[in-house]
């Protein structure tokens, strides 16, 4: 367990250090004006899947002011070393996968209301099956911490992998 929590310390620190010098896609973040300023500032945590055995970092920012976000997910699947690929589409829309260096997860959705969050990250390969994930979040705002669930399913089964995460507001 031990390990496995420095492995995890390590992913976050080269999450930011990574976040910080990429330019990651910007993600619409929808809801109340003042529930979206209330995430306004820098986040960074972590998730796992007990389910998957999976782990990995969270960073995201939202500027005061400004309902569109920056930020990424790194998986770091069981067993590996190194972070998932993200999957892309080529120009006629379809998906396919990312071979060149790794990349983050991107997360495409947020939405705020009364202190919950919710979203979706892009879709991306199972490290292990090959298959299409799809996951969804949920969370609870709490002051300067977000605590929250996640799932993840594939396009064709259906089968549900679950997990937790948390992020803390960075000062």
């Amino acid at each position: 367990m031990r390990r496995a929590m420095r492995r995890a310390g390590s992913a976050v620190t080269l999450f930011l250090v990574t976040a910080c010098a990429t330019a990651s896609p910007p993600v619409p973040v929808t809801g109340e004006t003042p529930a979206i300023q209330r995430l306004s500032g820098r986040w960074a945590g972590r998730y796992e899947s007990q389910y998957t055995g999976r782990y990995g970092s969270i960073a995201f920012e939202l500027r005061a002011g400004s309902d569109t976000a920056r930020g990424d997910v790194q998986m770091i699947p069981s067993g590996r070393s190194e972070p998932l690929h993200a999957l892309e589409r080529d120009r006629s829309g379809t998906q396919v996968d990312q071979t060149r260096s790794p990349r983050f997860l991107t997360i495409r959705f947020v939405g705020v209301s009364d202190g919950r969050i919710r979203g979706c990250l892009d879709p991306y390969r199972d490290p292990d099956t090959g298959a299409v994930l799809l996951t969804s979040f949920r969370g609870v705002v709490s002051g300067d911490s977000i605590v929250g669930t996640f799932e993840s399913s594939t396009e064709s089964s259906g089968v549900l992998a679950t997990g937790r995460w948390w992020v803390s507001r960075r000062r």
